[in-house]
């Protein structure tokens, strides 16, 4: 059997009927690819106890072209030691870590295939995607064309971690070592320093044609999912104190420093979503002291400069619930506010030229 080229590889966990579903899907995609004799599609399940092995059974009796193998864990590992596991278990010189959820355009894997076949040189390999498929909108800007970026500071200010949803990577095996991808040291963003690591020696492929939709049934929903499925205080707060560790790892690169601010506002907004988020989906008066002895010291050394985190994210953070349900309306308001003012002042600005 010759070695695949592309691997996809997809990790799951006590989710059968997503599964199916991705699995038929890229079933019928395959079957249509140019490229199907050079590609293998890997699952690998995280020790699942419902009937994803029956799911798994089936679909390994459908007639291919392909490449399909499945592994199942002896335990539950983790989400992310399982990303790394997709990676470890893949033949193929570059894999793709999808989700079992995420929906994959009809033409995303020949184009991914492609695009990496034509830029064999790079370590890493962005896809651009759709954060909500009923109106199309992006996660970065939507070009026909791939790019390369050939420095963090060049790859980070295009997609602006959006690699922080992980079918979005797509990484040259043969430049992580299994230390890496078994060790999980930084929380649930490992993966994106395992495309840092990429990224110090070799360029970044950026395929800015979005080729997949990610459907998000929402901030409560899917808080109370991840509940049910994750042993700890909050599991998004968490998420977000790890990916507020990640920003300040970057700064170890050479940003300009337009970029940095660029990065700090980010950050600095997204910390107050979260905050909004944890308070309003916390039961009672949004009290949990677990979560808040774990983002206090991460915020305040994250923001101590910031007017606007004294001023607002930490009294959210620490006042009722209540505070935060009334101010997320406003909020919204205002961002409305502003989009309006801005596109009413770059008008009068091209006028002006």
């Amino acid at each position: 059997m010759n070695q695949p080229f592309l691997s996809i590889a997809v990790p799951t966990f006590n989710r059968a009927k997503k599964l199916e579903s991705q699995l038929l899907s890229l079933h019928k995609i395959l079957l249509n690819s140019r490229f199907s004799s050079n590609i293998e599609l890997v699952v690998v399940d995280n020790c699942s106890t419902d009937s994803t092995q029956d799911c798994i059974k089936h679909f390994n009796s459908l007639e291919r072209e392909y490449i399909f193998v499945s592994y199942k864990n002896e335990m539950n590992i983790g989400a992310e030691r399982n990303f790394g596991q997709g990676i470890l278990r893949s033949q193929g010189e570059f894999t793709w870590l999808l989700s079992d959820d995420d929906t994959v355009h009809e033409d995303a894997i020949d184009h991914i295939y492609e695009s990496l076949y034509n830029n064999q040189e790079v370590g890493f390999c962005f896809v651009n995607f759709d954060l909500d498929p009923t109106i199309g909108f992006p996660a970065i800007k939507v070009n026909n064309k791939d790019i390369i970026t050939r420095n963090v500071g060049e790859y980070i200010s295009t997609t602006m971690f959006a690699d922080s949803m992980i079918s979005a990577c797509i990484y040259r095996k043969a430049l992580l070592t299994e230390n890496a991808l078994t060790t999980m040291k930084e929380g649930p963003y490992e993966y994106m320093y395992w495309t840092l690591d990429t990224l110090r020696n070799h360029p970044a492929l950026i395929i800015q044609t979005p080729l997949f939709s990610v459907h998000h049934p929402g901030v409560q929903e899917s808080r109370e999912n991840a509940s049910k499925r994750e042993n700890n205080v909050d599991f998004y707060l968490e998420a977000h104190l790890d990916f507020l560790k990640y920003t300040s790892c970057i700064y170890d690169f050479s940003l300009d420093l337009r970029l940095r601010l660029r990065v700090y506002r980010l950050t600095l907004n997204e910390n107050l979503n979260q905050t909004i988020y944890h308070k309003i989906t916390t039961s009672g008066l949004g009290y949990n002291f677990a979560a808040l002895k774990l983002a206090l010291p991460v915020m305040i050394g994250k923001f101590y400069f910031s007017p606007s985190f004294w001023l607002v994210h930490l009294p959210l953070l620490l006042l009722p619930s209540n505070v935060a349900r009334f101010f997320e309306p406003l909020r919204w308001k205002y961002l409305d506010f502003r989009a309006f003012l801005g596109s009413v002042i770059m008008k009068f600005y091209n006028l002006l030229k």
